[in-house]
Order: structure tokens, then sequence, then C-alpha cells
């Protein structure tokens, strides 16, 4: 369920069954396994030598990247994916499974303990990543954008992207924030300040997390289609869709040498011509592609629905 990362010549995996896998990333040689003791189903963070890693079980984990032993373990009921920066985890909770009220909960990484916590307006069933740094950005799913203050989570301003039951995405690129929302509005917003800089709409129901790289903005709508935006005025530079009506299914981009890598809805991962769209190639394996696409160096790494771990050529 969660996309791989890959720091320092090791690509971190985790399955369904709770284990988090070590691998080389130049010859996928295992070089060490943890059993969390859950499922995990969000996405892990790999920061200053360590992997943090949560399971739908209620527990919060830091084990050390080059062995696998754990640094710490904290009770928590983890409700979205981990995000990293400056010494400090930034996590969705909840006060127990399954709950419609969530918090946004910030964790010093080195010992575990909580800093702060803040909790939006409204219930929270499906919460989206949280985009960290000098300015915590959160996303509800009432259209509503949040900035945070990083040391303290005090907020600093809020923008409505959305309508009053939109879910809305983010991506952060430089000093701009772009909010995608399930009713296809795209906003570029000043990472300090919450100014527009531009408003612009797609034809479909954005569904998944924004790419911003290399002057364009990238979204995958739930009918498969993936749009590429301007980043400078959101003026629509093209789109591509991709034929297929799989259930459930997760788009997922990354931008390297001239080249958007996407998932598709008929679980291909294919290479396009970041500026035009056009297909250069695709790659189809046994099962469908349900995470990544993760660039690093010569490869493009991702995982299939049947458990395997796939490196791919760049």
């Amino acid at each position: 369920h969660a996309e791989p990362v890959v720091a320092g010549g090791v690509v971190y995996a985790t399955s369904g069954d709770g284990t988090v896998s070590a691998l080389d990333a130049a010859t996928g040689g295992l070089r060490w396994t943890f059993r969390t003791g859950g499922p995990v189903q969000f996405d892990h963070v790999v920061m200053d030598g360590t992997v943090f890693v949560a399971n739908t079980s209620g527990r919060l984990m830091a084990l050390d990247a080059a062995t696998g032993r754990p640094r710490w373990s904290r009770r928590l009921h983890v409700a979205g994916d981990l995000v990293g920066a400056a010494g400090r985890l930034y996590v969705w909770t909840r006060s127990r499974p399954w709950s419609p009220d969530a918090e946004v909960v910030a964790i010093d990484a080195a010992s575990g303990k909580r800093a702060w916590a803040f909790r939006p307006e409204g219930q929270v069933l499906n919460p989206s990543p949280v985009l960290a740094g000098d300015v915590v950005h959160v996303a509800g799913e009432h259209g509503m954008v949040y900035a945070l203050a990083a040391a303290s989570g005090a907020r600093k301003w809020r923008f409505r992207a959305g309508g009053a039951r939109d879910r809305t995405y983010l991506a952060r690129a430089g000093g701009v924030v772009y909010a995608a929302s399930t009713d296809g509005q795209v906003h570029a917003l000043e990472a300090a300040s919450g100014k527009a800089r531009w408003s612009s709409e797609i034809a479909g129901s954005v569904g998944f997390r924004p790419l911003a790289a290399g002057g364009a903005v990238y979204l995958g709508s739930r009918d498969g289609t993936t749009y590429a935006l301007n980043a400078a005025s959101g003026t629509r530079l093209w789109r591509f869709r991709a034929e297929g009506e799989r259930a459930g299914y997760r788009w997922g981009a990354a931008v390297a040498s001239g080249l958007l890598y996407i998932t598709g809805v008929d679980g291909t991962l294919r290479a396009l011509d970041a500026a035009t769209g056009t297909v250069r190639r695709s790659f189809r394996t046994g099962a469908p592609i349900e995470t990544g696409p993760v660039v690093a160096g010569a490869f493009v790494y991702a995982g299939s629905s049947n458990g395997d771990v796939h490196a791919f050529p760049a």
C-alpha cells in the first residue's frame, strides 16, 4: 500500500502483512526485515539514519536504517502517511481507530515524544498527507488548507480551496503550495502568506496528491487522466487518458530527465514526455502496479499488487 523509499543505496519497502524490508537498490538483495506486528498501509519516512513506520494496529516505530533494530516505539493510532522534516514527524492521528475526529500531531523524531497537536474544523475521514518545512501545511476534507507554525502548531492562515464536501490534496515546490480538490479546482498559494497566485480548473475529479516539478504541476483524476498545468500561470499544457476501470487504483508520478513516470488505471507504468504528454514507453508486470513510481539514480522503483518490488531502468 505504501510507496517505497530510496535512501543511501537502499530501497525501504513495506507490505500489507506489516513487514519492513531493506533491499539493495542496485540488486534487490535483502539486507534486513522487521515485522511491526500489524498491517502497514501508510507511507513511511527515512530520515537521519532512521526508518519511521506506523501500522494499523496502533503502533508507531523508529528503526535503525542500517540494521532494522528498533530505536523506539509508541502507541499511536496513525491515520495517514508519515511526513518528516527538521527532526520531527508530522502525522494524522485518531483517539481510536476509525474515529471521525482526527488531528495532526508533531512528534520529536529522536525520542518519539509529542510536541504539539492541531485539530481542523469538522470531521476528517480520509486524511491527506501533511506538507512540512518552515511552515506546516495541512489539507482537510472540507475544502480547507491550513498553514501551521512548525514550532508550535499555531495557525498562521487558512484558504478555502474547494467546496464544503471536497477533499484537498497538496504539493509544494519552493515557496508555493499547490492545492487541488476533488471538484477539480487547483490553486497556487504563497506558502508563507496563503495568498493565491492563480486559480485554475480541470475537467476531472482530483483524487491523488499532485506533483510539482520542472515548471509544471501534474495531477491525476479518478477516471485515469493525467493533467499537466503550467506552474506559473495554471494554464493547461496537456492531458493523457489511460484506458481501464480498475477499482481503487492509485495514481502516482515522478519526474526525471524530461520524463514523467505515472501509474495508470490499467496497472501499467508509463514514461511520458514531460513537456507534451506523449508516451515514450511503458512497463507492464504480471500484476498491476500499485505503488510508486520512485526515481533514484538509474532506476525507477514501483510495487505491484502481488507484493513484488520492481526496479526498471530509467
